[in-house]
């Protein structure tokens, strides 16, 4: 049976919000936004994952994960059981009282695939670095739910 959230998926999702951490400490803030938006994504498409297994020769596979396709922070939340949709809303709700986290994915909803690309025709022209947090926020959400 296989374990929600996965895991190997959060660890992968841990990578980008330690180093949205570092870029914002350096003074680097929209690649600090950038690299949050994509933590959060991983984090929601840990709960999302699928273990598939190919077979290379007779009796030898080998097994990866594959997730959800798409960046959008509130179409992947509401893809998630709402089993797991309505820990994660009370888990954050404990941590963080100003907005709920419906809201703070709404907010940040395309940021990643808007936003990643400044030099492109309509690109977002503003980010903000609370999502640094937040990603922050969903990483101990998403830890607290794997240990229950």
């Amino acid at each position: 049976m296989q374990r929600i959230p996965d895991i190997r998926i959060w660890r992968t999702a841990n990578e980008y919000q330690e180093s949205s951490v570092i870029l914002l400490e350096a003074g680097k803030g929209w690649s600090a936004s950038i690299l949050a938006a994509l933590a959060i994504e991983i984090y929601l498409k840990s709960f999302l994952s699928s273990e598939v297994k190919i077979e290379l020769d007779e009796d030898i596979y080998q097994s990866f994960k594959k997730t959800k396709r798409g960046h959008s922070l509130t179409e992947l939340f509401y893809r998630i059981p709402k089993k797991y949709q309505d820990e994660l809303v009370s888990g954050y709700e404990k941590t963080v009282c100003e907005r709920t986290l419906i809201q703070r994915l709404e907010r940040y909803n395309n940021l990643f695939f808007d936003a990643r690309y400044i030099h492109e025709q309509n690109p977002t022209v503003y980010v903000d670095n609370l999502i640094v947090r937040l990603a922050e926020d969903i990483r101990n959400v998403v830890a607290n739910i794997s240990t229950q």
